[in-house]
Parts: structure tokens; sequence; C-alpha cells
């Protein structure tokens, strides 16, 4: 009777251990069914409430994740923050280890022949413009700018000289241009480059104009104005900017403010930092 009733008993706990070991084995397969015939989206957020261990790991893989791609991450946003908002493009050194040769970009900021400015990558513009800094006040960056004297078209075929203060690596490209605008009896009436204020786009940065950095040109604004004057340009007009005017600047490394869209459009302006 002894030995049957330990046999009993061992067929018992045998028992529990194999309907144990089932439930366990039928969880795993419930969980891999589950996931086949539901929704995954929804096995997974019910997984991550009720399985502590699951949830762990998705949090340690996330955290991964996150750190790996942190640096283009933050480089994404700040595209976004720039173009969006015109914010100051930043400096970037044309080191070796950023994957640019510095004797190649040291020639091209000691030398400014014609065609050269459009060469220049736009991420290295603000360096190759301002390799040792930019000045800090108002003061400094007037003592950096030249005078250059462009030719401007006159809608009765006649042209006038007119002296643009710009920056001085970009003097020889915005003379070039004028000449072509010339060529092409492009009538100018109101020209303006260099002057040290904050922006006016409504942003509500305070962030300094790039017309301060002298690099921008603003062209004939009565008829080509700016979206936030409540007023569009007037094709009809010959001095409206048309593509052909576009398409000189743009040749030379300009970018158009006709191209930013809504709520920047700025029909008036050229700039060679895209700002």
């Amino acid at each position: 009777m002894g030995k049957n009733l330990m046999k009993s008993n061992e067929t018992e706990e045998q028992k529990t251990w194999d309907s144990d070991e089932s439930k366990v084995e039928g969880r795993k397969l419930s969980h891999i069914n589950e996931a086949k015939a539901q929704d995954p989206v929804r096995v997974f957020f019910r997984w991550m409430k009720e399985d502590r261990k699951f949830r762990f790991k998705v949090l340690i893989t996330a955290a991964l994740i996150g750190l790996i791609a942190l640096p283009t991450l933050s480089g994404v946003v700040r595209s976004v923050l720039i173009g969006a908002w015109n914010l100051p493009a930043q400096t970037e050194d044309p080191s070796a280890e950023n994957g640019w040769d510095p004797a190649y970009y040291k020639k091209l900021a000691d030398s400014i022949p014609e065609g050269m400015a459009s060469e220049i990558p736009i991420s290295l513009r603000m360096w190759w413009l301002f390799p040792d800094g930019v000045p800090e006040d108002e003061a400094g960056m007037r003592r950096m700018m030249i005078t250059v004297t462009v030719p401007l078209y006159q809608e009765d075929g006649s042209t006038k000289d007119a002296e643009i203060t710009c920056h001085p690596r970009l003097a020889t490209e915005i003379a070039v241009i004028f000449e072509e605008m010339k060529e092409a009896k492009f009538p100018i009436s109101q020209v303006g480059c260099y002057g040290y204020r904050r922006m006016n786009n409504g942003t509500g940065t305070h962030a300094l104009s790039h017309h301060s950095y002298g690099v921008c040109i603003d062209l004939n604004w009565d008829v080509n104005p700016h979206i936030s004057w409540g007023t569009t340009p007037d094709e009809t007009s010959p001095y409206y900017i048309s593509q052909e005017v576009v398409d000189i600047w743009k040749k030379h490394g300009f970018y158009w403010g006709g191209d930013w869209g809504e709520p920047y459009t700025d029909w008036m302006h050229f700039t060679y930092t895209d700002h």
C-alpha cells in the first residue's frame, strides 16, 4: 500500500509538472499565433502592458537606437529650423576629419576668380566667407565689407553705375552678374545689399538678417515684394524679375527668395547662403 501511495504521489507530481509545462508552451504558442492572427500593433501594446521582460527589452532597444540616431536627428532638426525660420547658418570647419580637403578650400579662400563662389558647397559657405569667425558686432562686420561698382540697365536703354557694399569674396561674382543682367536688358530701378539689421520676416527669432553679412541682393522691391507685404509681383512690369534673371543668379551659385514658398516668399531677394 505504501508503494502504491508513493507511486500515486509521483504520478500526481508528474501530472502537475506536465500540466505546468503545457501551460508554458501553450502561452508561447499563443503569443506567436496571436501576432500572426491579430493586429501586430495591438498585440505589441498588450505585451508591453502585460509582459515585464518584453517591456524591458523594448525600452533598452529604443534607448540604443536613440543614441545612434541622435546626431542625425539633431542635424535634421537644425536644417528644418534654419530653412523654416531663416536662422543664421553655422560655420563648418572643412577639416580632413569631415571629409573635406583643407588645402583645396584654403586655395579657394585665398583667390576669388569668377565662378568660384558657385563651387563652394552650401554647408561650407559661411566658413568660406568667415574663416576666422563671424564678426561679433556691426563695426567689425562693416570693416569687412567692400564697395563694388556695377552697371544698372535702364528702361530707356541707357546704363548708369551704382555702388554696392558687399562681402569681398562675392564682389567679383556680383559684378559679373550685373554685367549679365545688363546684357539681358533687365532694367533695375532699386538695388540693395549690405545692411546690418535683424530679420523682418515675422518669425520673432530676432536673428541677424543675412544682409548683415553682405551676401544678399534685393532688386526692384516696388514690383517684387515680400509676401508679408500683402502684395504679389506685377508680372506686367518691365522691372518684374523674370525667369531669365533668376537663371543668371542661380548660375553663379545664388538662391532666389521667390522659390521659398509661403510664408517667406521674397521675390526681390537673391542670397548666397539661401537665407
